[in-house]
């Protein structure tokens, strides 16, 4: 490993191996799992992805905690899953009410000027994405609060993670509590 001296930001050092040092990230609610993602990335790319973190909101953070540093385009599915949280507990729609294209895709996909297909596809590669991580790791029962073996449709993901954003637990315990915000 390299000594903390090495690196050009000292204050975003990040010993994930050793228990003398905390985590730079620890304050986040994801660090754990980001600074072990953070650890499959070059020296250089580990010490930006550090940085940049830091101005993620808790829906980004989410995301990365599942998937880690990825290639795709992950801000029309954060904006999908802040836009679900807005519908269901700022509007109080319910969720079966939510007509996932027309309620969510079109609006975000006009809010980043982009054909409303296009985005659809990202989101939906995104919500495949975050469970192939759930599944591997597996951290479905953590993430979902049941264990499940399938998801029905990909879009399901941006609920589950808007109740994981909103409440900080799992989607089936909060309905487990208040099964209204399903009808």
């Amino acid at each position: 490993q390299v000594p903390e001296k090495a690196f050009p930001f000292p204050g975003l050092f990040c010993n994930c191996g050793s228990a003398s040092k905390p985590y730079i990230l620890d304050y986040l609610s994801v660090s754990v799992r980001i600074c072990r993602m953070a650890h499959k990335v070059s020296y250089h790319n580990k010490v930006l992805f550090e940085r940049w973190v830091h101005g993620m909101t808790k829906t980004e953070r989410t995301i990365y905690a599942l998937v880690g540093p990825t290639r795709y385009n992950t801000l029309p599915f954060s904006l999908a899953i802040d836009l679900a949280m807005e519908l269901l507990f700022v509007q109080n729609i319910a969720m079966d009410d939510i007509r996932v294209t027309r309620d969510i895709y079109t609006p975000v996909a006009k809010q980043l000027g982009k054909n409303t297909a296009a985005v659809s596809r990202q989101i939906v590669r995104l919500c495949n994405l975050c469970w192939d991580a759930m599944l591997e790791a597996g951290e479905v029962e953590q993430y979902l609060g049941k264990p499940i073996r399938d998801l029905r449709a990909p879009n399901e993901m941006i609920f589950y993670l808007a109740f994981l954003v909103h409440f900080d637990k799992p989607f089936y315990h909060v309905v487990q509590h208040v099964p209204t915000l399903l009808f």
